[in-house]
């Protein structure tokens, strides 16, 4: 138990201080390309975070809605920890300047080809069980593809280098 609140805690504390950082970011005037991509990047980590927190105070509970939240909120971490990084690596060939290079060609359909099979996997998951499944203890169970969303999300930053950014 004590672990758990540990967690609480820490996933507690990040939500404040990306919520600062988020609210801090949007004030600003200039609005720029990169700005409201670093601020998408903000918000897909405050996903991540929130839902993690869902996951921990919910993960083991019986009460009317458990599983469901448990669902959503493990489905929408698994889609969000893949969208993370292909964001990330958005804003960097934005940043750089490298944005015809990558997405005015037809590279655009192999760097977004992670994301997509880690879109439809987190769909179709409801099905399958292929990335995790709740048992009936409402337990979240990770399955075979328990790296999926680390591989994918690497392998963005690998197709990067492949493409000689």
């Amino acid at each position: 138990m004590s672990s758990n609140l540990y967690y609480l805690e820490v996933n507690i504390i990040a939500l404040i201080v990306l919520g600062i950082l988020y609210n801090n970011e949007r004030k600003k005037l200039a609005r720029t390309v990169e700005q409201k991509l670093f601020n998408l990047i903000i918000a897909s980590v405050i996903m991540v975070v929130a839902m993690d927190t869902i996951m921990w105070v919910v993960n083991g509970h019986n009460f009317i809605g458990a599983f469901a939240f448990n669902w959503i909120a493990s489905t929408v971490y698994y889609f969000f920890n893949c969208f993370v990084p292909f964001s990330w690596f958005f804003y960097v060939v934005v940043y750089c300047n490298l944005y015809q290079r990558y997405f005015e060609t037809k590279r655009k359909y192999i760097l977004i080809l992670p994301l997509f099979i880690n879109t439809v996997m987190t769909i179709i998951n409801y099905f399958t069980h292929w990335m995790f499944y709740i048992d009936e203890a409402n337990m979240v169970c990770t399955w075979r593809f328990i790296y999926h969303s680390f591989s994918f999300g690497t392998s963005l930053f690998t197709t990067c280098s492949m493409c000689n950014i």
